[in-house]
Formats: C-alpha cells, structure tokens, sequence
C-alpha cells in the first residue's frame, strides 16, 4: 500500500502540494510549517521586498490608519505569493515516509506525548534524549528510575555542546538532501 502525506494527501516520491505543513524546506531542511513560516527561509528571502513594499507605500502616500491597514493586509497577500513563487522556482524536496520509532522497544510511529523538559532530562540519559520514545517505554523508564531512586543529573556545558552536535548533524542532513534532489533534477 503507498504511503501518503496525512496533510496534502500526495504519494511518496510526489512533490507536496503548495502549502503544506509537511513540506521540507529546501534551503535549510527543516518543516515549513503553515504557510512557509516553520523555518525562517521564507521570511529571510521575502522580508527585504516586504519591508521595501511598506517603506515606499508610507513615505510616498499619505494614509489613514484604516487604509494602511488594508494595505498591509494586500501586501501580506502578495508576500506569500512571492513565497509561493521562490517554492516553484526551487529544488523541492519531494514526500518520503519516515516513520517514527521508539529508540527502546522498535514501536513503528508511536503515539506523541509530551513531558517537560525537567522530567525529559531527569529520566532519559542525554545520547537518547533527541529520539522518540513510546508511552509505555518512557513510563517503564520512569518507573525503573523512580523505583532505584535515581535520577540522570543535567549538565549544562554538555548539553549545549550536544545541542551544537545535533546542530550539526541536522545541517549535514539538509544538505545531503539538497544535493540528492539537486542530483534528481539534472536528471
């Protein structure tokens, strides 16, 4: 059975349907999120037009409050139109399942759950706090902990210096997919 994206409804291997909140951005290989605002990319390559847009409208043209709200409101129009267009003229990254998977047990594409960050880091040792755990794992984990009376203590240096790894890796991974659909073009 082929996979589809739960969000724009296109098969894998398809391009995502303009919009959608699963899209990968293809300048910096994160989410888009809604409406292209996921990422910054979006706003970093539009925000200079926009900017110059609302400058030139103010200082040449004498408006109300009303109707300068309106016309930021047009503009806001144009702007992701703009987006739209910079999307079309890119190297889209086209839809592929990952799924999820529990680090502990293999569970395919868990439930999520959410816990704070306090209890994440009291109870998950830091090489697996970047991956997905199951309900019943973390709870198990928890339990184990809670039952030894112990608990994994934080340290604040390495933690950045992980976050700064993990920085890494994730821009690493960006790229090698922008040079893989880049490769898939010049096909």
């Amino acid at each position: 059975m082929a996979t589809q994206c739960y969000e724009c409804g296109v098969y894998e291997g398809e391009l995502h349907k303009l919009g959608c909140e699963n899209e990968i951005c293809p300048f910096c290989g994160l989410g888009m999120g809604v409406e292209y605002d996921g990422c910054r990319c979006m706003y970093e390559q539009t925000s200079e037009l926009w900017d110059h847009d609302i400058h030139t409208l103010i200082t040449n043209f004498n408006f109300d409050e009303m109707e300068l709200l309106q016309l930021r409101d047009k503009l806001d129009i144009i702007r992701a139109e703009r987006r739209k267009q910079i999307i079309k003229d890119t190297n889209r990254i086209p839809f592929i399942d990952y799924p999820s998977i529990c680090a502990r047990c293999g569970k395919i594409d868990p439930d999520m759950f959410m816990v704070s960050n306090r209890d994440w880091e009291k109870y998950i040792e830091p090489s697996k706090r970047h991956k997905e755990l199951c309900r019943e794992c973390y709870d198990e984990i928890k339990t184990l902990i809670d039952k030894n009376n112990t608990s994994i203590k934080g340290n604040n240096t390495r933690r950045r210096l992980y976050g700064l790894r993990l920085l890494k890796e994730l821009l690493h991974n960006a790229r090698g997919m922008l040079e893989l659909s880049a490769e898939k073009n010049v096909k």
